[in-house]
C-alpha cells in the first residue's frame, strides 16, 4: 500500500502542499490542517513486504509509540500533533510540527562540512538537553543524525523523527529492516542489543565529532568490526575506547576535540569505576 500524493490531495482531513522528500519507508509532506488553519509535516510509513499479521502488530504498535513520543514537548524537539491512517489506502500516517529550515546534513554541505566550534558546541549543547528530557520521558529516539535534526531559521536545531526509528523497522524477522542508520550507531546497537539513551549520546558524539572535523569518526571496517568481534563487546569502558583502532588518533583530529574527547574518556572511567 503506497502513498503518492499530488498537490491539493488529502491525507484524511490535511491538504498537502508539497512533497518535502522521500525515503525507503515512506515519503514526508507538507501540509496544511484545515480546521486550524496551521501547516504540518506528514510523514507516512510503507507496510509494503509485511505478512498480514505482522501488519497488524505493526499497525497496533505504530499507535502505541507514536502516542508515547507525542507526549514530549521540548523547544528543541520536534513536536508530533496526530497519528492516524489514510482512509482510502490504510497507510499510517504521523503529523507532525513543520520547522521552516534545513537539516544539519544539508547545513555541513554549505559550510564546507565544518561548523565555527562555538556553533558546534552551542548546537551539541541544545541536543544533547533535549535528548536528556526525551529520556527522562522513557523515549528513545534510536537514529539521531544529521538528516533527523533540522536547524530552524533562528540556527536553534530540533529532533525531528522521535519515536519514528522505532516504528520505521519493526523488530520483525521478515521485514529485513535495520533500526537506525550505521555510522552513528552504538556497538550495542550495531549488534541488536537493547538499548536506551546511552545509545543516542554515542550518535550525539558522532555528530560532534563530524561537526568539528569533516569526517565520521569509525570508518566502515570498524564498524563491521562491532558487528562481528567479540572484543567490541567491551565497548564502554576507556581503555577500550583508547584501544579502538577507528581512526581517533588520525592527525585531521583538532586539538579542541582532542580535549572535548579527552574529558569524554576520564568521564566514563570515572562512571565505570563507581
Amino acid at each position: 500500500m503506497t502513498m503518492a500524493k499530488r498537490v491539493g490531495t488529502l491525507v484524511g482531513r490535511y491538504e498537502i502542499d508539497s512533497e518535502l522528500g522521500r525515503g525507503a519507508m515512506g515519503v514526508v509532506y507538507r501540509a496544511r490542517d484545515p480546521r486550524i488553519d496551521r501547516t504540518v509535516a506528514i510523514k507516512t510509513v510503507s507496510l509494503l513486504g509485511l505478512e498480514p499479521d505482522a501488519e497488524q502488530e505493526y499497525r497496533e504498535r505504530f499507535v502505541v509509540e507514536a502516542r508515547a513520543a507525542g507526549r514530549l514537548s521540548h523547544p528543541r524537539i520536534v513536536t508530533i500533533f496526530d497519528v492516524a491512517e489514510d482512509p482510502y489506502t490504510l497507510t499510517p500516517y504521523i503529523v507532525m510540527e513543520y520547522v521552516s529550515g534545513r537539516s544539519l546534513e544539508e547545513v555541513l554541505c554549505t559550510e564546507n562540512g565544518i561548523l565555527p566550534l562555538d556553533t558546534a558546541l552551542q548546537v551539541t549543547q541544545e541536543l544533547a538537553e533535549a535528548l536528556d528530557y526525551a529520556h527522562a520521558q522513557g523515549i528513545v529516539h534510536r537514529d539521531v543524525k544529521p538528516s533527523n535534526i533540522i536547524v530552524a531559521e533562528d540556527g536553534h536545531p530540533k529532533i525531528a523523527d522521535f519515536g519514528i526509528a522505532k516504528l520505521n523497522a519493526p523488530d520483525l524477522p521478515q521485514t529485513g529492516r535495520t533500526l537506525g542508520t550505521p555510522a552513528y550507531m552504538s556497538p550495542e546497537q550495531l549488534r541488536g542489543d537493547p538499548v536506551d539513551g546511552r545509545s543516542d549520546l554515542f550518535s550525539l558524539g558522532v555528530i560532534l565529532y563530524q561537526l568539528l572535523t569533516r569526517h565520521r569518526p569509525f570508518p566502515r571496517a570498524a564498524i563491521h568490526r562491532w558487528t562481528t568481534e567479540e572484543t567490541y563487546r567491551q565497548t564502554g569502558t576507556a581503555s577500550s575506547l583508547s584501544r579502538a583502532p577507528w581512526g581517533l588518533q588520525s592527525r585531521s583530529v583538532i586539538p579542541a576535540e582532542r580535549t572535548i574527547r579527552s574529558r569524554m574518556l576520564f568521564h566514563s572511567a570515572s562512571h565505570g569505576n563507581n
